[in-house]
């Protein structure tokens, strides 16, 4: 709620240009500091001056973070609720492993943990590489919409599974209708160069 305007004027100057302005003296009441907008937002924010205030000028040594770091978790800052931001990124614990609602008892499926490994995204690569990130059906060459495809099976030629030789680069609607026409077991050689002759 503001203040009624009152008759007299007062000289003010500004915190952060130094400028001198005439202002009424309601504004003075409402906590007017500034000469506009620009000077305000670039005046120290509340946060900042509670910090200079309290801390002063310390070295950043080891202990001082420490005390940082306190003070910051005993939210004396005025930090809004919620964890400071120091320690962001960090796991909660209480949140990770057996804790967590989605835990499956710490097995991800084998086929997952292959084709996230850095050996299979190294035979992506090669793959993509050695077709020129080209769609060998359509020459699709966004590689954002490039797949890299087994020629024998995944699942069931296991000691293929990252031979270059053993790859070849489709774009994802020619993948899928590779899939649907010749289905997803017991793919050949002869399959792939049947569908890449075809239109």
């Amino acid at each position: 709620m503001y203040a009624k305007r009152g008759t007299g004027k007062k000289q003010i100057i500004c915190e952060t240009c130094g400028k001198k302005l005439i202002v009424w003296d309601y504004e003075i009441r409402n906590g007017r500091k500034f000469c506009g907008r620009k000077c305000k937002r670039h005046s120290l924010s509340t946060k900042e001056k509670i910090r200079k205030k309290i801390l002063g000028t310390h070295t950043h040594t080891q202990e001082w973070k420490e005390e940082l770091r306190q003070k910051m978790i005993g939210n004396q800052f005025g930090f809004k609720k919620g964890r400071p931001s120091v320690f962001r990124g960090k796991k909660r614990k209480n949140l990770s492993g057996e804790n967590h609602w989605n835990w499956k008892g710490g097995t991800s499926p084998i086929n997952q943990k292959i084709r996230q490994s850095l050996e299979y995204k190294l035979w992506e690569g090669s793959v993509l590489g050695k077709d020129n990130y080209l769609c060998q059906k359509c020459s699709e060459n966004r590689i954002n919409k490039l797949v890299a495809h087994h020629i024998r099976d995944f699942a069931e030629v296991i000691e293929l599974r990252t031979s270059i030789e053993n790859g070849i680069t489709f774009c994802r609607t020619c993948h899928k209708e590779f899939h649907r026409r010749y289905g997803k077991k017991n793919n050949t050689k002869e399959q792939i160069e049947e569908f890449c002759k075809t239109n």
